[in-house]
């Protein structure tokens, strides 16, 4: 049985996973420094989701033909061996003396020399943000079915840490390969074997270290861009952790307004909105942490802190960080000297191929944002993607009139965004011939309504909208071109009745020019102004050519203006996302096709803004320069209040949200403080909780036969016992929760259904066959079962014999050669 609460060894396991997880950022630190800048802030927080990478790859492929165990031994070998070549090829990098900062390494003590700075500040991010969710998750462990998909995640750790090798049996579809996207619970599962730790413990601390992983991740890549140009780079990724990983959407200071106002002017405004009361005036008394996701009609609108305090470990929370690091990898080839081709291709065709491989595992919907970004991050910034190819071809599209030259530049980043894609598709190509399934693409849907958007998106919005403005009054006269067309497309697409996705477009259109038309200034007069050597020339190079953009002898460096850097890339990268999302989904039926695709697409989204928001926020109020627009002391001092406005309005949610929880007010079925996700079930469920103990003893992975279908709720008194027997252990049922009417279709759900119905109240006969067909071990008869199958005839048949009795359920196990005649 569980421990009611948490004790030392609990406390053991928290140690373990922290000092573990800055392991590999440690070591993945080595992997990734070559590609960056000295000194950079962004080397160790890139350094952790890397090394997960590197575990992951051989776990996925290697786990197909090895135990598990051993695919992910070799996984951690492999990563600590790469990592320790790379430093040892890392003495005497020319590049790493490009922007004249210190190097993190650069402290000759042996202290220093272990534990850089830029890790140290790394190392209290993680360890911040994981010892912050531990807590919250010793309030609310539990991993039971409302609420969320919670059985579904447990259900594929445990299941995963069954078997031997991959892909997993579904526990809800015995006898078939899972039909989700594990790759993440994959992850998980790996580092609960290689650390020895029980699943139900795993699974809340998984839910801190994605978590802490997530805004370490988010701390470097806003440090990175403020640091590259020159901005205060810990108070960028200082922000950027608070707009990832605390802030939530408008809707809570909404609510907190309405209740302060008179009712009836509430409504008034509200109807002028066009947005239903519900969204405006629940008032205090009836906050609840659930609301804020629900903002648009017909979808989910996750942030981050509403998913980890729901508790859910799905696919798109698990995957959010390996986003994050294809933006700083693109970030780093926008970085690199056009000299450095071979570190170049190595991002391009290397690494970022093998990231799209791995989210097209782990979180399907993110496999295209993968390659989208490659096609933005190397378009719109750093040097000629021509320069990628090999040499004799790159020289033949590169032209010195600008508008073909341009068209290259353009055609190149969607062949390498092509590439990246149908690589990922190789990287990933056993799961879409096992486990992937298909669903049509639905286009033009019910739009969202501009309140709406406005709710869930305003705070980033109108940062960007600021800044992106700004830049463009201080750039190119093609960049103000561009922010006049954006104006005209946002005008027409108002009056078209299109308000909402005009003002997206309009934003893109200014980023696009303001970053694009930088780079072709900067292209054209030889010089970014600041003495260097532009290092986004669009000639191709090669590695015997020194273009470092190492300073100019004897220069002069005037005052230089502050121009968009990859923060840009971001910005534009998220308004494509929720843009896409008004006229595309994929298709799931029903009153609100496109739940899905909102729900799952919103978070990509959110954590690109709020990565670009700490860079964008920290340059408005650090800025300077006599020639940018809203640079006086009177503007530094407006941006300031700006600032902390937004941050004290996107930081309600939280303030009551986490009272709340701590409270109680959330479901939380144990009293004592506890990491196990399974201690609720004495206390909830205490009528089966010894049975279920007794499963989760078995070895292997028998089949069990349970009440189908399962849902969203435990409640054995109406039939519903939410499929947990096979959730809370990983032992297959033959049908679980009716998502697999989705997974599968009705041709393959249907039958399942009728199987079981039969087993428990069939005739002999039929449930013999059923028995067979299904290759049944045990045939569990609980509560549910007795309130969903009446009359239950199963305990009349020859071939089952008790192999568990409890005080309210039977557990049969069943003769397979009674039921063959052998």
């Amino acid at each position: 049985m569980p421990s009611p609460g948490i004790g030392l060894g609990q406390v053991a396991f928290v140690a373990l996973w922290l000092v573990g997880g800055l392991a590999l950022m440690r070591v993945g630190r080595e992997l990734v420094t070559p590609l960056l800048p000295a000194g950079s802030p962004l080397a160790a927080p890139l350094g952790l989701p890397l090394a997960l990478v590197g575990l992951w790859l051989p776990s996925f492929w290697l786990g197909h033909v090895l135990p598990l165990t051993v695919a992910g031994a070799i996984g951690l070998v492999v990563v600590v061996v790469l990592a320790l070549v790379a430093r040892s090829r890392r003495t005497g990098d020319s590049y790493a003396e490009d922007t004249g900062r210190d190097s993190g390494d650069a402290d000759p003590s042996t202290l220093g020399s272990l534990f850089p700075g830029d890790f140290r500040i790394a190392a209290v991010v993680f360890a911040g943000a994981f010892l912050f969710m531990v807590l919250l998750r010793l309030v609310d462990p539990a991993a039971h079915p409302t609420g969320g998909e919670k059985f579904l995640d447990f259900g594929l750790l445990n299941s995963l840490l069954r078997t031997s090798t991959l892909p997993p049996e579904d526990m809800w579809f015995a006898g078939e390969p899972v039909s989700y996207y594990y790759g993440g619970h994959l992850l998980v599962s790996q580092v609960t074997r290689l650390t020895g730790t029980p699943p139900e413990i795993a699974y809340n601390l998984a839910l801190a270290g994605s978590y802490a992983t997530l805004l370490t991740t988010a701390y470097g890549l806003a440090a990175g861009i403020a640091a590259r140009v020159e901005a205060p780079h810990r108070l960028a990724g200082g922000l950027a952790v608070f707009f990832v990983g605390f802030a939530s959407n408008l809707l809570p200071p909404l609510n907190l307004l309405a209740a302060l106002l008179p009712e009836d002017l509430v409504a008034s405004v509200a109807g002028a909105l066009g947005y239903g009361l519900h969204g405006l005036a629940a008032g205090l008394e009836h906050f609840s942490y659930w609301t804020a996701s629900r903002v648009i009609d017909g979808t989910i609108n996750e942030f981050p802190l509403f998913a980890w305090l729901n508790g859910d470990m799905h696919a798109h929370m698990l995957q959010t960080s390996f986003t994050l690091l294809a933006a700083g990898l693109l970030a780093a080839y926008a970085w690199l000297p056009p000299g450095r081709v071979w570190r170049r291709r190595l991002v391009v065709v290397g690494l970022l191929p093998a990231l799209a491989g791995m989210a097209a595992v782990v979180n399907t919907w993110s496999f295209p944002t993968v390659a989208g970004l490659t096609l933005l991050g190397v378009y719109l910034a750093g040097p000629a993607p021509q320069s990628v190819l090999p040499r004799s071809i790159g020289a033949r599209l590169t032209f010195d009139a600008l508008v073909p030259n341009e068209a290259a530049r353009l055609v190149t980043a969607l062949a390498l965004a092509g590439f990246v894609g149908l690589g990922g598709l190789a990287w990933s190509a056993p799961f879409w011939l096992q486990s992937a399934t298909s669903r049509p693409l639905g286009i033009f849907p019910a739009r969202s309504p501009v309140a709406g958007l406005l709710i869930v998106h305003g705070v980033f919005l109108l940062l960007f909208g600021i800044y992106l403005l700004r830049m463009a009054g201080a750039g190119a006269s093609d960049a103000r071109r561009g922010a006049a067309l954006g104006t005209l497309v946002f005008l027409f697409g108002g009056a078209a009745g299109m308000l909402g996705p005009a003002l997206l477009l309009f934003l893109i259109i200014i980023g696009f020019f303001v970053l694009r038309t930088d780079r072709l200034a900067e292209r054209m007069r030889g010089s970014d102004g600041s003495g260097r050597r532009p290092a986004t020339d669009d000639r191709v190079t090669d590695d015997r050519v020194t273009t470092d953009g190492g300073p100019v002898a004897g220069a002069t460096r005037p005052p230089r203006l502050p121009r968009p850097s990859f923060e840009t890339v971001l910005i534009v990268a998220g308004l494509g996302l929720v843009l896409l999302v008004e006229f595309a989904h994929v298709d799931e039926g029903g009153a609100a096709p496109r739940f899905n695709t909102v729900f799952k697409v919103y978070m990509q989204v959110w954590i690109l803004f709020g990565s670009a928001a700490g860079v964008v926020l920290a340059r408005l109020v650090a800025d300077h320069h006599p020639d940018l627009p809203l640079s006086t002391p009177r503007w530094r001092r407006r941006f300031r209040v700006l600032a902390a406005v937004l941050v004290v309005l996107t930081s309600i949610y939280g303030a009551f949200a986490l009272v709340s929880h701590v409270e109680g007010t959330q479901l939380d079925e144990t009293d004592a403080l506890t990491l196990d996700a399974t201690a609720f079930v004495d206390e909830a469920h205490p009528e089966e909780a010894a049975a279920i103990d007794w499963l989760d003893s078995r070895e292997g992975q028998p089949t069990i036969v349970t009440a189908a279908p399962g849902g969203y709720y435990w409640t054995p008194s109406e039939g519903r016992g939410a499929s947990a027997p096979a959730s809370l252990t990983g032992v297959p049922t033959v049908l679980g929760w009716y998502h697999e009417a989705q997974y599968r279709g009705d041709e393959h759900y249907q039958p399942r259904l009728e199987a079981v119905r039969i087993i428990y109240s069939g005739d002999v006969a039929a449930q013999t066959a059923a028995l067979r067909r299904y290759d049944v071990a045990f045939v569990y008869l609980g509560p549910a079962e007795r309130a969903k199958y009446d009359p239950v005839t199963i305990d009349d048949h020859p071939a089952l014999t008790v192999a568990a009795q409890f005080e309210q359920v039977t557990i049969y196990r069943v003769d397979q050669g009674a039921l063959t005649g052998e």
